[in-house]
């Protein structure tokens, strides 16, 4: 695993799990009742608010990680938890709970995990499907957590790897074409690589990037929304989608008409 180390403002060094690293499984007690083990959620996104139960700056974001993130993701292959590194007792965190607004799971004791994560209060990470980290920064990012959550969640796999795998490495036709507002943009990855899909206008102008990751042999299918990557909505005329893998690259027009 590679480590990196980081001084953190109270004084103390700490080794951190970069982004490409395997997440630790730990199992902690929730606020609530009842415990989660972090491997029991293999399969979805996982966004974690690291926090400390009565640090001004978490009570002051923690609302907007109930309303502007896990909010915006229900219903879909994901979940939220907080998580209170200062080790406080319930009644300090339900006091967290119930100053920020937060529904989602808030876990107790979390001390030792964030020392096994490398990490401190007031950020947050979030976590692929597969277990590795794809995000750790500050909280208040919330516009660049969001965006790394919708990036990991467009990439949905519709058929299983199998041995030997017999998919190609291929961009296919996208449906419906035309279509308003949103599109289905099917490919296959022949092998393990790293797999870029951005939306370009006619003038060559790369309007959204639809994911940027790492993907096993397999069937995928990703969705464009007909946003940019600033959220605006695109206008009527001819894009290009390209698919590009570690040595193949493959490109397709397709057409918003509204």
């Amino acid at each position: 695993m590679r480590l990196i180390i980081i001084l953190l403002s109270l004084g103390q060094l700490v080794t951190a799990q970069v982004v490409g690293s395997n997440a630790k499984n730990f199992t902690l007690q929730q606020l609530d009742g009842g415990t989660i083990t972090f491997d029991d959620h293999a399969g979805k996104v996982i966004y974690i608010n690291w926090f400390g139960y009565a640090c001004p700056t978490c009570l002051a974001e923690g609302n907007e990680t109930q309303t502007k993130i896990a909010d915006q993701y229900k219903g879909q292959n994901f979940v939220a938890w907080g998580i209170d590194v200062w080790d406080g007792t319930s009644s300090g965190v339900q006091n967290y709970k119930n100053r920020t607004g937060i529904t989602y799971p808030l876990l107790l004791d979390g001390g030792s995990t964030a020392s096994d994560w490398g990490v401190s209060y007031q950020y947050s990470t979030v976590v692929d499907q597969q277990g590795v980290i794809q995000f750790y920064d500050r909280t208040n990012k919330v516009d660049a957590i969001n965006a790394k959550i919708t990036e990991l969640l467009s990439a949905t796999r519709i058929a299983p790897p199998t041995e030997p795998a017999p998919f190609g490495f291929e961009l296919r036709a996208n449906y419906p074409n035309p279509f308003n507002p949103r599109t289905a943009i099917p490919f296959t990855v022949d092998r393990e690589q790293n797999i870029r899909l951005d939306i370009y206008n006619v003038n060559g102008k790369r309007v959204q990037t639809l994911v940027n990751n790492r993907f096993a042999a397999g069937q995928y299918e990703l969705s464009w929304n007909g946003r940019d990557i600033n959220g605006q909505a695109a206008g009527s005329g001819v894009y290009f989608v390209r698919l590009q893998g570690e040595r193949v690259t493959h490109t397709r027009r397709i057409l918003l008409l509204k």
